[in-house]
């Protein structure tokens, strides 16, 4: 579960990739799931569709940057980034909003340039290699962290005096 909703340690190019399609698969199940309790038109139905939409929304933004920051970290940055990824992300959507209510070109290609930008830092997250060993954030993933005994063995290799 620290892999998905964690906010410590890296987070390698595969699993992060594979993490990503995970969340989004469970969250699109739960979307369509309460999209037919919606549609039910029963009032307790739509209840529960309200409750589940509002769960798959936090659910999945806390997932997202969760997964982002441990990605940031395997490229030995901060997660504060996040921050400013989630800014590009969301001026994007209400741009993209606004030109299709507004018919607006000008806002159109802004809303579009934004979008590619935003794309474009996903493709870096997923394809960016990591940092070679241990960076700021701690080993690379999969492998434990040593501690200085195990970092230094014994000549002796039968002598546990030092262990």
């Amino acid at each position: 579960m620290h892999e998905m909703f964690g906010f410590t340690g890296r987070m390698a190019r595969l699993p992060y990739f594979g993490y990503s399609v995970l969340a989004y698969l469970v969250m699109a199940m739960l979307g369509a799931a309460g999209a037919v309790l919606l549609v039910s038109h029963n009032p307790v139905g739509i209840l529960v569709a309200a409750v589940l939409f509002l769960a798959v929304v936090v659910v999945g933004v806390w997932t997202a940057i969760a997964l982002w920051i441990k990605r940031l970290h395997d490229l030995d940055l901060p997660g504060t980034h996040t921050i400013w990824m989630i800014l590009l992300y969301l001026a994007g959507n209400i741009l993209w909003s606004l030109s299709v209510a507004s018919n607006n070109d000008g806002t159109f290609i802004v809303a579009l340039l934004i979008s590619l930008a935003d794309l474009g830092v996903a493709l870096w997250l997923l394809f960016a290699p990591g940092t070679p060993g241990v960076n700021s954030y701690g080993p690379p993933p999969g492998q434990m962290s040593v501690g200085p005994v195990a970092a230094a063995p014994s000549a002796n290799k039968g002598d546990l005096s030092h262990a």
